[in-house]
């Protein structure tokens, strides 16, 4: 049978990622940003994420992480807009950490349908109709979804082009199998914010300078991990 999309690895490398949770203000937070000794300037408009997460029965993706095993893997669909309904352009993503620094490689998926009940099936039809290599069949076979989350996010790049930064807010969690009234398990109040700087393993480029403005603590806070303390434990 002749696959329904093709495959497009992204060419990824690893970058230093640095991440920061706070209350601040919204618009203060913004503003914060903005002045900046980074010179930082937004580079796309607000934009909704959606992702689903997936793990084996016994959680080990969650608890690599959670151990601090080295290198820890996750797995999650990814696609922007609408939360449910016809998903047009998703991507399949294998998270890698190494400490501080990460990567993604990326894969298009098959377009597909995010309804009620949508269950580890549901996925495995998906896999199976993407042309995805064979490495990536053999990880996601033994995984299931576990975690659907989505959030509002908005982008900046610094002046000098080597640093980028996000700002997350509004983070809802749903446990799978995605439930039929759409109303998420837990809703993250709008005021938390996250902050994530990434740049490249090539050199800090003053990295310090820069975070250190913003006044913030840095965290090793996970959107996955997080869904599973919540939903899960």
């Amino acid at each position: 049978m002749a696959s329904e999309t093709k495959t497009s690895e992204k060419p990824n490398h690893f970058r230093y990622e640095r991440k920061f949770t706070t209350r601040w203000p919204y618009q203060n937070t913004i503003a914060l940003i903005r002045r900046n000794a980074a010179q930082f300037r937004e580079i796309y408009a607000e934009r909704h994420i959606n992702n689903i997460y997936f793990d084996d029965l016994d959680f080990a993706n969650y608890f690599a992480n959670d151990d601090g095993i080295r290198n820890p893997l996750k797995t999650r669909i990814r696609w922007y807009g609408d939360l449910s309904g016809a998903i047009k352009r998703p991507a399949l993503e294998i998270k890698v950490k190494r400490g501080w620094a990460g990567e993604k490689p990326t894969f298009n998926l098959a377009p597909f349908t995010l309804g009620p009940n949508f269950s580890s099936l549901d996925a495995q039809a998906l896999f199976r109709r993407s042309d995805l290599p064979g490495w990536i069949h053999q990880r996601v076979i033994m995984e299931s979804p576990m975690i659907i989350n989505r959030y509002a996010r908005r982008y900046f790049l610094s002046a000098d082009g080597h640093c980028r930064l996000t700002i997350d807010r509004d983070l809802r969690l749903f446990r799978c199998p995605f439930p039929g009234d759409f109303v998420p398990r837990f809703h993250e109040p709008r005021e938390t914010l996250i902050i994530e700087m990434k740049y490249s393993c090539d050199g800090d480029h003053g990295i310090d300078i820069f975070s250190n403005d913003f006044r913030f603590r840095m965290t090793k806070f996970s959107k996955y991990a997080t869904g599973v303390n919540l939903l899960y434990r």
